[in-house]
């Protein structure tokens, strides 16, 4: 049995953004294990944690944007 292109793209797209979700929490990992009197540690991982935060916060708006217009993301736009 064939997929359609329009599923197996469908479940391309759903993968990867599994995986840049998957990352970015790889990302913010250093600062979930941090105790309240070790945030000294925190000054190690800068840059980590700044772009586990970003990606978080995009993919998170982008996923409350596809809950909320679910018409728009899988809509043609021509």
């Amino acid at each position: 049995m064939k997929r359609s292109p329009k599923r197996s793209y469908k479940i391309l797209a759903v993968g990867f953004q599994l995986l840049l979700w998957i990352a970015a929490a790889w990302l913010l990992y250093p600062l979930t294990i941090l105790d309240s009197t070790d945030l000294t540690r925190a000054k190690e991982f800068p840059y980590r944690s700044a772009s586990g935060i970003v990606l978080m916060v995009i993919f998170f708006g982008k996923t409350l944007i596809d809950l909320i217009y679910p018409h728009v993301s899988f809509s043609r736009l021509t």
